[in-house]
């Protein structure tokens, strides 16, 4: 009887040994799997976003949402870089953060999207603004010029991309000028400019229809192509376009 015993509990002690090992396995390679899905591959390109984000004082006013819309371009973009901090490429890219308006202020120097903090960061342009009386676009534009020059020649020898994004919600006082400094960089294959004209809610009942027209003419002139212009009050659609223009120029 007791070698009998004594068989049982060598066979139990084996079986549970072999669902120990079992449970050891499937952990550690719950573990791995979970390891891998969050690996950052190395640097395979320099991809340079630049936000020029209106922060007059129409931005202040209530969006689609009921909340400025200056609110809901600071969610947008937290959206954004949401979806960039997920990508493999991460560390492949930079960002930079301009406000413009009757000033222009840097909110944001370029940055890898792993130094932002999504949760304490302000992207609202209307928090970086005093002046706020005009929508002035041109100083602002030159100044992400010179950060788009400037960064295409620290990677020449590299696969490198700007992608500037200009946000607004109206007319831009010195539209003329503002778009010599665009088209100045048109031959330049590797900057790309995405526009967005955030309209406001009820705009139909302000304005003629021949004014709406003509400034979403004028804001679709200061990107690259059709296709890299839009026009809408939905944040949601903001953010996707936002989205969508990146990943056209880096196949994320």
């Amino acid at each position: 009887m007791s070698n009998e015993l004594e068989k049982n509990n060598t066979k139990l002690s084996q079986q549970q040994t072999g669902l120990g090992k079992a449970k050891l396995g499937q952990s550690m390679l719950a573990g791995s799997l979970a390891s891998l899905s969050k690996i950052t591959l190395p640097r395979m390109f320099n991809q340079l976003v630049i936000f020029l984000l209106d922060g007059s004082g129409s931005m202040t006013y209530p969006g689609s949402s009921g909340k400025s819309k200056g609110h809901e371009v600071h969610q947008a973009v937290i959206n954004v870089l949401e979806r960039l901090k997920d990508s493999k490429n991460e560390s492949s890219f930079d960002v930079a953060l301009w406000a413009f308006a009757n000033e222009s202020v840097s909110m944001f120097p370029i940055k890898q999207i792993n130094e932002f903090n999504l949760v304490k960061d302000c992207f609202n342009p209307c928090e970086f603004i005093n002046d706020y009386s005009k929508t002035n676009l041109q100083d602002t534009l030159i100044s992400a010029r010179e950060l788009s020059l400037s960064y295409l020649e620290k990677h020449r020898d590299q696969n490198t991309k700007v992608l500037i994004i200009i946000l607004g919600d109206g007319a831009i006082n010195d539209y003329e000028s503002t778009l010599e400094v665009k088209e100045s960089l048109i031959g330049n294959e590797k900057i790309v400019f995405s526009s967005i004209l955030f309209e406001s809610p009820g705009w139909i009942e302000k304005f003629d229809e021949s004014i709406i027209e003509s400034v979403k003419g004028e804001f679709s002139k200061l990107a690259t192509s059709e296709a890299d212009y839009m026009s809408t009050v939905d944040p949601e659609k903001i953010r996707s376009h936002m989205i969508q223009s990146i990943t056209k120029i880096s196949k994320i």
